[in-house]
């Protein structure tokens, strides 16, 4: 394959010899959220897309059911990652009743599952959202939305 000249096309066979694709579609996932507890919600969207040990996330959750307040909010990711206690994404947490949006990084606290790393507001050290800056327990009304890269194990 050559370089593509500037304003040139770039063919489909252009960018399959370059990133070679396992699947050739984005595939549904159904993740899972604990906070103390397994909390129900409702899937808006969650889908990943993995070409080789690459892989891309996004999810958008919508809650139905509570968890435990003072507890890490936790989500399942799609494939099991090479390694744990990583950065791979970004997100946030809606809490309907404080009408309030948090921000965290997406930190793999295990091969299988992630948080939402927040920057503390009070001079602690940070910590997973549900724990440390959103306490509350997760309830009906609130919204998880992340999205994320990171390298799978197979």
């Amino acid at each position: 394959m050559s370089i593509p000249k500037s304003g040139a096309k770039v063919r489909a066979s252009d960018w399959s010899a370059v990133f070679p694709v396992d699947t050739d579609a984005w595939q549904s996932y159904v993740p899972t959220v604990t906070q103390g507890v397994g909390v129900a919600n409702t899937v808006n969207y969650a889908r990943y897309f993995k070409n080789g040990r690459l892989c891309a996330f996004n999810i958008d959750l919508a809650v139905t059911g509570t968890g435990t307040a003072a507890s890490n909010v936790i989500v399942s990711l799609p494939l099991t990652a090479a390694s744990a206690n990583l950065i791979v994404g970004s997100g946030i947490i809606y809490d309907a009743s404080a009408a309030i949006v948090y921000a965290g990084v997406a930190h793999l606290n295990s091969a299988s599952t992630f948080g939402l790393w927040s920057s503390s507001t009070d001079g602690s050290p940070s910590q997973f959202l549900g724990l440390r800056v959103f306490t509350a327990a997760l309830a009906a009304g609130d919204a998880i939305r992340v999205g994320g890269v990171y390298e799978t194990a197979t």
